[in-house]
């Protein structure tokens, strides 16, 4: 797939520097042999050059030197930035093209989950702080999901986790991991820790 875009499949969507830890370990399920939903991740350059498009790059490198209100009013011309404004046509023509093989491929609808490089690690997991959009069976819900899922990033709930933690928001990016929407029956989740040594 092109530039901004691997499939889940792909040893390169396993790089949780690039696409996340949520996107990395269903691409590192999939190559173990387990079976995972298809799909594709959207890296995190994507969003910078969404942020680079839209005039806010250099204000989210900034916003962590503010505070009170000028923070405030800050987080709020990104998000809003980035949930109004049309999606550059370098990201969005290689993520529709995607997006369309993976709907034909599958005759599925689609889901839209955040993958935040900070987000599923060891001292920070972001449970339910980010977004997850699904069933969307139309472009406009796709691209409408995508942008909704990056502006998710800088939500009030997700800043206060950041907080708590003593993470900077200088550095956070947010990757997408897309996949077809898979029909369930039951559910369940396992954890497993490595032993030391």
């Amino acid at each position: 797939m092109a530039g901004f875009i691997e499939n889940l499949r792909s040893e390169h969507s396993a790089n949780a520097a690039r696409f996340g830890s949520k996107a990395a370990n269903q691409a590192r399920l999939g190559l173990a042999g387990l079976p995972i939903p298809e799909g594709f991740c959207l890296d995190a350059e994507a969003y910078r050059q969404q942020l680079a498009a839209v005039g806010l790059l250099n204000l989210t490198k900034r916003i962590a030197g503010l505070s009170g209100e000028e923070e405030r009013q800050a987080v709020s011309e990104i998000r809003i930035g980035l949930f109004d404004s049309p999606i550059t046509p370098e990201v969005e023509t290689p993520l529709l093209q995607a997006w369309s093989e993976l709907r034909q491929s599958t005759g599925s609808t689609i889901v839209v989950r955040s993958s935040a490089l900070s987000e599923d690690l060891a001292d920070s997991t972001f449970a339910g702080q980010y977004e997850t959009f699904l069933d969307l069976a139309t472009e406009a819900e796709f691209l409408t999901a995508v942008r909704a899922c990056w502006a998710a990033l800088w939500s009030p709930r997700a800043l206060r986790y950041m907080q708590s933690r003593d993470l900077s928001t200088k550095d956070m990016a947010m990757s997408l991991c897309i996949q077809e929407l898979v029909g369930g029956e039951i559910s369940g989740g396992g954890l497993s820790r490595l032993a030391d040594g």
